[in-house]
């Protein structure tokens, strides 16, 4: 396991919340469930539908 390339990461979110506020407060560009965007409608933030042209899969691994 020593030679394991980790990648390296300046910021880390435990939650979609925190990941809105990180964009909002940025200007960054974010992709997050349409629920979270329904339970936060007082976000400054544009939001844009993907509609089903794209399909994301997601893995998240820990230890």
């Amino acid at each position: 396991m020593d030679n394991l390339i980790k990648p390296e990461s300046d910021i880390y979110f435990s939650s979609p919340s925190q990941l809105m506020q990180f964009a909002e407060k940025t200007n960054y560009d974010t992709f997050v469930p349409k629920s979270v965007c329904m339970t936060h409608p007082d976000n400054k933030l544009n939001h844009y539908s993907l509609g089903d042209k794209l399909k994301i899969d997601t893995s998240i691994v820990f230890s």
